[in-house]
């Protein structure tokens, strides 16, 4: 597939060149005793040290860096060093890099085609999302249509449906770091290895695509199959691979090749110079680097080390000047107060800034099996007394230490297609509590004595408001669940938190306890990347036996929500009805709250505060994608 823009995964030696001696060192100032006929001279300042090489530190060593094999964050901060793009996702909108432009509707290099299908031909499902052969009775989305509600059953005969298209065009002129010429053959050769069999990547986007062709040296033409609707179409560009080294070789030769998982070539700022196992990867700049000026390079070595058992002493290792750059990987909540005191000691800068990720605390509306969560919160007037029992900016402030932010929407604020709730939600125990009683969880002899059922539906009286929410492991859950915990309590709902290892968590159903829907109540996030990814509350979504991997474990199930969700994903992006949906779908999940947003889940950075460049992006798959313009700050006045 493309590369990924953002891993599905949690963030989370030996120095290289410069010494804490060469950094730190200040010369001694002389000492001179002046008399009357002396003239008292001023000495000469010491030029402070040449930074040429630049080392990055991170959490852990890659075990490859092909594209379509090792899947942690540390192999996307090395490869912005040796790919630069192709695209770039920044304010979680498309940018180009090394294409001349992007394709959009206006300029038609985007459109929709109507093409005739025919028993057998190969479309996607409107109601499934997945590759099918057209056969009678199954669903089907005629030319025109952009909603569920026109969707129409197969009859059979010939019928037209839409398919969309992109061009993308590369920029003249481009060369790999060997020198020979970046075609679009080298895209389409990678389109291939991606859909090869032997190739461990999702598939997701090659199965949807209908061709991903060559028009010629700089241009390929995207399409998708009939049905399938992609509001992310400007990314569908698949990043080159060096077809001039690879094709000769079959997919499971790449993967085991050192040109493609050791040594890798790109365009890119800089190109792989040695890799010492277990310590760093060397690099160097790449004399054909397509941006740069010439004899132009900031850093005559870009190193990255590989901390391991020493990322607990990461901010020490930048005040020493074994690292000038530490990778969100080495950080983390429980970093910031050191971090503050020592950007305000001017040992190092520091910066945050709220990401994709959005913390939720979702309840399981529609259980399988006999378990207590049966009914618990099947009234929406449970759900928001429990949403203003709870205390957000107290969580960004304690749990978060001011990172992040609070959070009222599937999405983050950050987003262009975030639309602010008419009035905020405001922490209030007092009126959650009357909430409470109000559905009929009667209070017990105090306020945080447990409530129990009286006279609600569905829920046999003298039931407790207790229940069990679930979390990955790790200390900031930790810190959550106890906080959660507390404030729950004050509206009188008993809750244990446990923390679970994310294998077991969220394994597929039915094993799982979140997917396989035994759970009660989960704390979990979904990345948001360009598209809004409402369909994780639509009721397609719910995971079965019949839909093993349906993301809408809530069980949430509403025909308006239905309705909009089906607009976004299947309206063209470039209209007023698509954004209108998305707001929809934001109005309705906060009415009817089948998950309680909590906050915005922060990214990190911290680096020599001789660095200049550093700009962190909520929605870039790393926090150095700007790698190639980081450089030494000019020296002040």
């Amino acid at each position: 597939m493309k590369r990924p823009l953002v891993r599905l995964c949690f963030w989370l030696v030996l120095a290289a060149g410069l010494t804490a001696c060469s950094r730190l060192t200040e010369p001694p100032l002389p000492t001179l005793a002046p008399t009357e006929s002396a003239q008292i001279t001023a000495p000469t300042p010491t030029p402070p040290p040449a930074h040429t090489d630049l080392i990055v530190c991170l959490a852990q060593e890659p075990s490859s860096l092909y594209l379509y094999d090792d899947t942690t964050r540390e192999a996307d901060t090395i490869l912005e060093a040796i790919y630069d793009g192709p695209v770039d996702v920044l304010g979680f909108k498309v940018a180009p890099v090394i294409l001349a432009g992007l394709p959009t509707f206006d300029n038609g290099q985007a459109r929709f085609e109507s093409v005739s299908l025919r028993s057998g031909d190969v479309y996607v499902n409107p109601e499934t999302d997945q590759p099918e052969s057209l056969v009678r009775g199954l669903p089907y989305l005629p030319s025109g249509c952009a909603q569920r509600d026109c969707i129409q059953t197969y009859a059979g005969g010939s019928v037209d449906m839409d398919r969309q298209v992109a061009d993308f065009t590369i920029m003249p002129g481009l060369t790999w770091s060997d020198g020979q010429p970046l075609t679009a053959a080298d895209s389409v050769f990678s389109y291939t290895l991606d859909g090869d069999p032997a190739t461990p990547s999702t598939k997701y986007l090659f199965a949807r695509t209908f061709s991903f062709k060559a028009v010629d040296d700089l241009t390929v033409e995207w399409a998708g199959l009939p049905g399938f609707v992609d509001a992310d179409y400007q990314s569908n560009f698949w990043t080159p691979l060096p077809s001039h080294l690879l094709k000769d070789m079959t997919a499971d030769d790449v993967r085991s090749s050192d040109l493609a998982t050791r040594m890798p070539i790109g365009w890119g700022p800089y190109q792989i110079d040695h890799w010492t196992a277990g310590e760093q990867i060397v690099l160097t700049p790449n004399p054909a680097y397509w941006a740069a000026a010439p004899d132009k390079t900031a850093f005559e070595r870009l190193i990255f080390r590989f901390l391991g058992d020493q990322a607990g002493s990461a901010i020490d290792q930048v005040k020493t000047g074994e690292c000038d750059v530490l990778d969100e990987t080495l950080l983390g909540p429980g970093d910031v107060p050191q971090l503050e005191a020592a950007q305000a000691a001017g040992d190092l800068s520091y910066s945050s800034v709220p990401g994709p990720l959005v913390m939720r605390l979702d309840m399981n509306l529609d259980p399988v099996g006999d378990g207590q969560a049966d009914g618990l919160f099947s009234d929406v007037g449970t759900r928001r007394a429990l949403s203003v029992c709870i205390d957000r900016q107290k969580i960004v402030d304690s749990v978060l230490h001011g990172a992040g932010e609070p959070a009222d929407s599937y999405i983050p604020p950050s987003h262009p297609r975030y639309s602010a709730p008419a009035s905020a939600t405001v922490y209030d125990p007092i009126a959650g509590r009357m909430l409470l009683e109000s559905v009929g969880w009667a209070a017990g002899t105090s306020a945080t004595e447990t409530r129990t059922a009286n006279g609600i539906p569905g829920i046999a009286d003298g039931t407790p408001l207790s229940f069990e929410i679930l979390m990955p492991t790790g200390d900031v859950y930790d810190a959550l669940g106890t906080l959660l915990t507390t404030e729950l309590s004050q509206c009188g709902a008993e809750v244990h938190a446990k923390t679970m290892d994310p294998g077991e968590l969220f394994a597929s159903w039915p094993d799982g306890p979140v997917f396989g829907r035994t759970f009660q109540a989960v704390v979990w996030s979904w990345p948001t990347l360009i598209s809004p990814p409402c369909d994780m509350f639509a009721s397609w979504e719910v995971p079965s036996e019949d839909h093993p991997y349906g993301s809408n474990a809530s069980g949430f199930n509403d025909e308006a929500y239905d309705a909009a969700c089906g607009r976004v994903l299947l309206g063209a992006p470039n209209t007023s009805a698509y954004a209108d949906a998305i707001s929809q779908t934001q109005a309705i999940l906060r009415d009817s709250l089948p998950a309680i947003p909590l906050y915005v889940r922060p990214r990190w950075v911290a680096h020599a505060p001789w660095l200049c460049g550093v700009s962190l992006d909520p929605s870039s798959p790393s926090v150095l994608w700007n790698i190639e313009a980081l450089g030494a700050c000019p020296p002040g006045p």
